[in-house]
């Protein structure tokens, strides 16, 4: 009986010793060095993630929810502890929406970087956010807008724009973030305003208040694709 208790008490403590060393290891988004702060406001944080091949991040935290897009196709072995170790493939442009509160270690698998962009969602409350409540295609011509998400905190979005095609007149009345998906390079013509060009490099990302109207027509001779975070 005593042994049987012993036994019990070394596992536990073994148990406790594991938890405190993965907590004791696990830093902060901010700490980590491949996750580089590039936007915050009231509404998001904005990290660029740069893990180079075959390289692994640290074990980090993220306490938020938040969206990711890959910025180029990427092979991954992800691991949350706790849990089986899982190997991901993510497409260029792939975009999701995950729930807060866990950590994990990333492992870049493959010969190319892995980029992306993480985006934090600070709205307080917005404890459905992984919870998508619609998804739908608009397609006009030479364009096609994807909602991928739409919940209570965010809608995110994937715009394509063909060569020489425009994005018809459309208000933005919610602030967003843009992310550049190709490089290219768009006429933007906002009610009351000049024209103006905007290019677009790769995994660039911009911040646009809301409150006006606009076209963008597609002046490159390469498709446009970006995807657009709308805060609620």
């Amino acid at each position: 009986m005593l042994k049987r208790a012993l036994a019990t008490l070394s596992i536990l403590l073994t148990s406790l010793l594991v938890m405190s060393q993965t907590q004791i290891q696990s830093v902060d988004i901010t700490s980590e060095p491949h996750h580089k702060l590039v936007l915050e406001n009231q509404y998001t944080r904005v990290f660029v993630v740069y893990v180079a091949p075959h390289e692994s991040t640290l074990m980090h935290s993220h306490a938020k929810d938040y969206v990711y897009v890959a910025i180029g196709p990427a092979e991954l072995e992800n691991q949350i502890p706790g849990e089986k170790l899982a190997k991901v493939k993510l497409e260029d442009g792939q975009a999701s929406l995950l729930k807060g509160g866990f950590a994990h270690e990333v492992q870049n698998l493959a010969d190319t970087p892995f980029r992306n962009v993480t985006v934090e969602i600070l709205k307080p409350g917005a404890t459905q956010a992984s919870e998508p409540s619609r998804r739908g295609v608009e397609v006009g011509d030479g364009n096609v807008t994807d909602t991928i998400y739409d919940t209570a905190a965010v809608r995110v979005s994937e715009i394509k724009l063909m060569p020489g095609a425009t994005l018809p007149s459309h208000h933005h009345e919610l602030p967003h973030l843009v992310i550049a998906l190709a490089d290219c390079e768009l006429r933007n013509e906002v009610e009351g305003k000049p024209a103006a060009v905007l290019p677009q490099r790769m995994g660039n990302v911009a911040w646009v208040n809301g409150g006006f109207t606009h076209s963008l027509t597609n002046i490159s001779k390469q498709p446009a694709r970006w995807l657009a975070v709308e805060f609620k």
